[in-house]
């Protein structure tokens, strides 16, 4: 087995579970379901803290095939829970695909914009958008994304992939402790 796969197997497992009970009759609610989203989470924050960064700084990655399956992977989290974006492609790019952290926001975001413009055309024949959110979310999103991109020029590469590390793992504790509670384990 290779041997940057065990980071993607217990989140894998969990997802798959999840999805299994989601699809025997929907009989997830939705503390579990949050659950579920933030054990990987938490997985993946703490390996990107844990597991040094390549030393291959080049942007070369490790191939095709691993690309691949990196991507199927955020794919089936992202069927299965609705979960994806940055807080799974950035660390799939950096901790599997081996890119640098610097590239692989920037990869991510091309990736998601190509996955939002599929989502969104996959639902204009659905519900009514309200332009109005749209509109605003988008103009006060496009300012925060060029704010940060000036910082993430600034920031020394460890100190972003480690913050964000730091983040995906606060919400991801966040999202435990909040649904535990809901649904009386704490």
């Amino acid at each position: 087995m290779p041997k940057h796969f065990p980071p993607l197997l217990i989140p894998l497992i969990l997802v798959t579970l999840t999805g299994h009970m989601a699809l025997s009759g929907g009989r997830v609610s939705g503390s579990l379901y949050a659950l579920s989203v933030g054990s990987p989470e938490l997985v993946v924050g703490l390996f990107m803290i844990l597991k040094p960064q390549p030393a291959n700084q080049d942007g070369g990655g490790r191939g095709w095939l691993v690309t691949i399956a990196s991507g199927l992977g955020v794919g089936v989290m992202t069927g299965f829970l609705g979960v994806g974006g940055g807080f799974l492609i950035v660390p799939a790019l950096v901790m599997l695909v081996g890119l640098p952290i610097r590239q692989a926001v920037g990869t991510s975001l091309v990736v998601i914009a190509m996955n939002s413009l599929a989502g969104f055309l996959g639902h204009l024949d659905g519900p009514s958008i309200d332009l109005q959110v749209v509109a605003i979310f988008v103009m006060a999103g496009l300012t925060g994304a060029l704010v940060g991109a000036r910082l993430a020029r600034i920031v020394h590469p460890d100190h972003l992939r480690k913050g964000f590390a730091l983040f995906v793992i606060g919400l991801a504790i966040f999202l435990l402790v909040d649904n535990a509670n809901k649904l009386g384990w704490i």
